[in-house]
């Protein structure tokens, strides 16, 4: 947060990853990977239960 609330303490974020991150534009493509791991892991629990074992 650029200007966060006089009564608060800004947030500082970390953003631990091995991959390149050189400005913000690839920070916040590195986040929308890790959002979408949910999904991938609830399609791989369903894709689990469907197949034959």
């Amino acid at each position: 947060m650029v200007d966060p609330p006089s009564n608060r303490d800004p947030i500082d974020w970390k953003l631990v990853t091995n991959l390149p991150v050189d400005d913000l534009a690839a920070a916040v493509e590195k986040l929308d990977w890790y959002a979408s791991r949910c999904k991938v892991e609830v399609f791989h629990k369903i894709m689990k239960s469907w197949l034959p074992r």
